[in-house]
């Protein structure tokens, strides 16, 4: 009777455990250990474990998770394991790569070595003309 009844806390305590949404970068990742530590948008680190039902995807393609690279900007959707009655750390169920913003390009390019009077080349199409 009594293993029936930790059997039914565990199922409880799956059936209450929520989805979460992180969204980061990646700090490190380990494949081996299936391990993706993640800097929070607000400043918090977390590991997040991967396993074999891990989806990682860039675009509409499923990548291997080798491309989690550091700096790389990530969403990743998790669940709770349980384990007996203790909760363990989150397990990625989708880890979607995120594209980064294209930078700021700079209409004008320095084109002389030295440190005298910058020589600079408009790039736009504009008539305008720049004063130094």
């Amino acid at each position: 009777m009594r293993k029936i009844a930790t059997f039914l806390g565990a199922i409880t305590l799956a059936a209450t455990s929520q989805a979460a949404e992180i969204t980061g970068t990646v700090v490190s990742n380990d494949p081996t250990g299936r391990t993706v530590v993640v800097r929070t948008n607000d400043g918090q680190t977390l590991t997040v474990r991967t396993d074999e039902a891990t989806r990682v995807q860039q675009g509409d393609a499923v990548v291997e998770t080798t491309t989690l690279l550091q700096g790389v900007p990530v969403q990743i959707v998790t669940t709770d394991v349980v384990t007996g009655e203790a909760a363990v750390a989150p397990v990625a169920t989708r880890i979607l790569l995120v594209p980064a913003a294209p930078a700021a390009m700079d209409d004008d390019v320095d084109t002389d070595d030295d440190d005298d009077v910058d020589v600079d080349i408009d790039t736009d199409d504009d008539e305008e003309e720049e004063d130094d």
